[in-house]
């Protein structure tokens, strides 16, 4: 359903955003990431005056340069990362002291695209999510096979807006594709 919209489902899931785009009016729809906690409610971290709805739940996993030794965590590194005050790289820091890792960052972007292609170049480790470290005609191999942390992917919309049919039908349709396997993730 998103492809047939002219939506690139890789690109639209990598907006990295905290809050509902706010307009003079119209009801926005984002898609945001959260962090999953077993005493957290599903949607902890959207703002007040928002609806969320979680669509699921993505595994972040360490990616390595094809010449780095995985050792202990202490011995990773270093790192590309997305940028300093995205929510991703809160989860991802956390999740690395939490193993005992240093997050000695060299370079950023808010591009996991551009991430994959730093790892692939050498110039550091990544955390990255499978779907888009993993396909392709190169694709990253996890260092690792268990995810070192996990984000959840919602879509919020401000509630202090009327229904709109256009929006109506992208949020169907973003659920609809999140629900029916992609090509991507077919066989993992």
């Amino acid at each position: 359903p998103l492809k047939s919209a002219g939506i690139s489902e890789n690109k639209f899931f990598t907006a990295e955003v905290s809050h509902p785009v706010q307009s003079h009016g119209h009801r926005r729809l984002t898609p945001s990431f959260c962090t999953p906690h077993k005493a957290a409610h599903p949607t902890a971290g959207i703002p007040a005056g928002s609806v969320a709805d979680p669509l699921r739940d993505e595994p972040l996993r360490v990616y390595t340069p094809d010449d780095a030794h995985v050792g202990a965590p202490a011995t990773w590194g270093p790192w590309v990362a997305f940028p300093s005050g995205s929510h991703t790289r809160s989860v991802i820091a956390t999740a690395l002291a939490s193993a005992g890792a240093r997050f000695e960052v060299v370079a950023e972007s808010n591009q996991p695209e551009v991430l994959r292609e730093m790892v692939r170049l050498g110039l550091g480790w990544a955390v990255l999510p499978a779907i888009q470290a993993e396909p392709g005609a190169e694709p990253l191999a996890p260092a690792r096979p268990e995810p070192l942390a996990v984000r959840r992917l919602v879509l919020a919309q401000r509630a202090d807006v009327p229904p709109d049919a256009a929006v109506d039908a992208l949020a169907e349709a973003l659920r609809t594709d999140i629900a029916a396997p992609s090509r991507a993730t077919i066989g993992r």
